[in-house]
């Protein structure tokens, strides 16, 4: 079997997915976020090569979202105002 570009465009949006799907998983937000933008990266290279408008417009928006986040985490902005999960089951 040959590597071609299709091949490499397949596997990309196969990758992306399994990425996507991992950064939920990942505790550190920063990782989490260059995660996604990974992930967003390979979903919407591959719907750029199927042709799906929708599908470019919503990995490309996740990936920005994360993007962003990740830039706010870099430069101190992002902040976590209200408690945590944890905090909050504990109060009586």
């Amino acid at each position: 079997m040959a590597f071609t570009d299709t091949t490499f465009l397949i596997l990309s949006g196969i990758l992306g997915g399994l990425l996507l799907a991992y950064s939920q998983f990942v505790e550190m937000e920063h990782r989490r976020d260059l995660i996604r933008i990974l992930g967003a990266g390979g979903l919407f290279v591959y719907s750029y090569y199927i042709g799906n408008t929708i599908f470019m417009l919503t990995s490309g928006a996740i990936g920005l979202s994360a993007l962003v986040e990740f830039v706010e985490i870099l430069v101190g902005v992002h902040k976590h105002p209200n408690p945590s999960v944890k905090e909050m089951l504990r109060r009586p």
